[in-house]
């Protein structure tokens, strides 16, 4: 069951479509492979599909957020998850490209 962990990582953005972009190019040179992207948009629709659509070797599905505020977009993270780790982040964050190699190794210390 370990060896085949799967991801999703849900990114939560309103309005800040340099940080998404920031946040997905770092996503898109991690190590561990088998992750899809739920990006949870708050803002602007526009914006946020013309930044998605740069990345598309990447799994990402877009959740336009009809009620505002965080506690919602998290759980429609949570929600539209289909993984078995799920990981709740922001758009303004920038990962390692082993950070999900980091996080599935701590299954097994």
């Amino acid at each position: 069951m370990l060896d085949n962990l799967t991801f999703s990582v849900a990114i939560f953005t309103f309005n800040r479509n340099d940080d998404l972009f920031s946040c997905l190019q770092a996503l898109s040179k991690q190590t561990f492979k088998d992750f899809n992207i739920i990006v949870v948009n708050g803002g602007d629709y526009e914006g946020v599909r013309n930044v998605v659509e740069k990345f598309n070797q990447l799994k990402i599905k877009v959740v336009n957020q009809e009620r505002k505020g965080l506690v919602e977009a998290r759980n429609l993270g949570w929600k539209h998850s289909e993984a078995d780790i799920a990981c709740l982040i922001d758009d303004d964050l920038v990962v390692s490209p082993d950070w999900l190699e980091n996080i599935k190794a701590t299954f097994f210390s």
